[in-house]
């Protein structure tokens, strides 16, 4: 923060030269020439052809005021926002500047309601719009107020200058408030909105994965949300989302609510990962044969194979040895010819103990006076 506050105090004594030679012009000063010619004509200036300081300016200020925000600053970072000069500002850093006032809106609504009361010079840095009453003094940001702000700020933008993904961002956002108003349908659909505006948003994946999870926790009777949520992980993992491979783990315990429909969501979804990303889970994976989606586990762990045998071999190799040592400390089960064998000699021991002693003595002293008579001779 201080490198890049320093760094906003260069470009301003830089562009204060400027807007002396150019005789307070901000357009002519911004497309002067690195030689100090004032470009005539009044005309906006190439963002090709603006110089550095202007463009830098920008970016500049809108990384302080993210760094005031993730400091919970929220005050400092609007401050900073609403000083940004809209006149030669790229399209980037118009969509950083819009992000972080939504952003602003929205971590102040998490944390019900920090921003506490601001002027009304805070509030038209933000959108005269925004906020009922922005221009009337101090108002107190409660935080109904400040959600309906942060739609306010994402409905009344001109999508049309920005990209896919810049777009998409935007919606996930949008999402995200309804999503603490507990407006279901509507997040759901903005979320939908999102992915369908650029299908490669890893981060609008992971973003709908989490909500439809968290919906899930609540709801266990609701499948649906399970394998919604299990979809958009495995798409965010596909492109890459920071954080997102950890969520294999919870997609594989999601194997265990509808074994059948999360096994085609696994086979739709899963086959498209890298083979690297499943190495970690192969235990896990090797455990799931044993349930009734086993085919589809079965055709991942054959892709993994092809690329990792050795790491699939050791596994395996290592799981039939623990079964094997787990059998045979366990009682060996009876066959039917030992069971029926068993029966019989219990049914004949208990009839010989039915007998009289006289009867069972017999042959006892028979054997033994036939004994003597073999010793006599």
């Amino acid at each position: 923060d201080d490198v890049l506050y320093w760094r906003l105090q260069v470009f301003q004594k830089v562009q204060e030269r400027r807007l002396a030679a150019a005789n307070g012009d901000v357009a002519a000063a911004a497309a002067m020439s690195a030689g100090g010619a004032v470009v005539s004509g009044g005309v906006s200036p190439d963002p090709c052809r603006v110089a550095p300081e202007f463009q830098d300016t920008a970016w500049t200020m809108v990384r302080l005021a993210k760094g005031a925000r993730n400091q919970g600053l929220n005050d400092v970072a609007l401050n900073v926002l609403c000083r940004i000069p809209m006149a030669t500002m790229a399209v980037p850093d118009a969509f950083g500047k819009l992000r972080e006032q939504v952003l602003v809106c929205y971590q102040a609504l998490r944390t019900r309601g920090t921003l506490g009361t601001l002027g009304s010079t805070h509030l038209s840095g933000i959108l005269p719009a925004a906020i009922p009453g922005a221009g009337m003094g101090n108002v107190t940001l409660t935080p109904a107020i400040l959600g309906q702000a942060g739609l306010n700020i994402i409905n009344h933008t001109n999508l049309d200058f920005f990209g896919g993904e810049q777009t998409a961002e935007l919606f996930r956002l949008k999402g995200l408030f309804l999503s603490a108003a507990d407006s279901r349908l509507d997040a759901n659909q903005a979320f939908s909105h999102a992915m369908q505006i650029c299908g490669k948003y890893a981060k609008g994946w992971l973003t709908w994965g989490r909500y439809s999870d968290e919906l899930f926790e609540r709801e266990t009777t609701q499948r649906l949300l399970g394998l919604n949520a299990m979809a958009c992980y495995l798409e965010a993992v596909a492109y890459n989302a920071e954080g997102s491979r950890l969520l294999l783990s919870r997609v594989l315990q999601m194997l265990l609510i509808d074994e059948e429909n999360a096994a085609k969501v696994l086979d739709r979804h899963g086959r498209r990962l890298p083979d690297w990303v499943w190495v970690p889970w192969i235990p896990t994976l090797i455990a799931f044969l044993t349930r009734p989606g086993a085919h589809v586990v079965k055709g991942i762990l054959k892709q993994v194979t092809n690329s990792y045998p050795q790491a699939v071999y050791c596994t395996i190799r290592a799981f039939f040895i623990e079964r094997r040592d787990l059998q045979g400390s366990l009682p060996h089960p009876q066959t039917p010819q030992v069971a029926a064998a068993a029966a019989a000699a219990a049914a004949a021991s208990s009839s010989n103990a039915q007998v009289p002693a006289a009867t069972a003595t017999a042959p006892v002293a028979v054997s033994y006076t036939h004994l003597r008579a073999h010793e006599t001779d």
